[in-house]
C-alpha cells in the first residue's frame, strides 16, 4: 500500500510539472512543437531529467525577472508623471525643472529597455528549454527533432539579448550624464538663494 501511495504521489507531481510547463508556454511563447518530458518518467535517465528540470527553473527565474521589470517600469512611469505635474515651482527653477523632466524621461526609457531585456531573457529561457528537452528526447530515442534549427533559434534570441545589453549600457551612460546636469543646475539654484526643499517631494518618490 505504501508503495502504491508513493507511486501515486510521483505521478501526481509529474502531472503537475507538465501542467505547469504547459501553462508557462501557453502564457508566453509556445514550445515550438517540442513535447515536454515528465521529470518522473523512469524511462528517461536521471541526468537527462535533471537537465530538463534546470531548464524549467530557468523559465521560472526569467518570468520572475520579467515581473520585476514590469513593476519597475510602472514606478518609473508614475515618477515621470509626478514630475510632469509638479506645481508651485518658482520661476528661478525653470532650468532645474526642465532637467528634472529630462532625467525622469531618461530613467523611464531605461526601465523600458530593461523590460525588453527581461522579455528577451524569458524568450531565451523557453528556447533553451526546447533545445534541452529535444536533445534529451533524441538521445533517448523518445522523439526526433531538428536540433540545429532549435539551436539557431536560441542563438538568434541570445544575439538580440546582447544587443539590448549594449543599449542598456548606453542608456546608463546617458542617465549618468543627465543626472550630473540636473545636479549642477540644482546646485546653482540653491546657491543662488533657491529653496533646497523645492524638489524634495519629487525625489522622495524616486523609483
Amino acid at each position: 500500500m505504501r508503495r502504491i501511495a508513493m507511486n501515486s504521489k510521483r505521478s501526481f507531481r509529474g502531472a503537475c510539472g507538465l501542467a505547469l510547463i504547459a501553462l508557462i508556454f501557453a502564457g508566453t511563447l509556445g514550445c515550438a512543437g517540442v513535447k515536454p518530458i515528465d521529470l518522473h518518467d523512469a524511462s528517461v535517465p536521471i541526468e537527462g531529467r535533471r537537465l530538463v528540470a534546470d531548464a524549467q527553473d530557468g523559465i521560472a527565474i526569467a518570468r520572475a525577472q520579467q515581473d520585476n521589470a514590469r513593476v519597475s517600469l510602472r514606478a518609473s512611469q508614475k515618477w515621470r508623471n509626478d514630475i510632469a505635474s509638479l506645481k508651485g515651482v518658482p520661476g528661478g527653477a525653470t532650468d532645474v525643472l526642465a532637467k528634472l523632466n529630462e532625467l525622469a524621461a531618461v530613467r523611464l526609457r531605461l526601465s523600458e529597455i530593461q523590460l525588453e531585456r527581461a522579455n528577451a531573457e524569458l524568450e531565451l529561457a523557453v528556447a533553451k528549454y526546447d533545445l534541452v528537452t529535444a536533445r534529451v528526447a533524441v538521445r533517448n530515442d523518445l522523439a526526433v527533432y531538428d536540433l540545429e534549427k532549435l539551436n539557431l533559434k536560441a542563438e538568434a534570441i541570445l544575439n538580440r539579448a546582447r544587443e539590448i545589453d549594449r543599449q542598456t549600457v548606453g542608456q546608463l551612460e546617458h542617465l549618468d550624464k543627465v543626472t550630473r546636469a540636473w545636479w549642477t543646475s540644482y546646485t546653482g539654484f540653491v546657491q543662488g538663494g533657491g529653496d533646497a526643499r523645492t524638489f524634495f517631494a519629487a525625489f522622495e518618490r524616486t523609483p
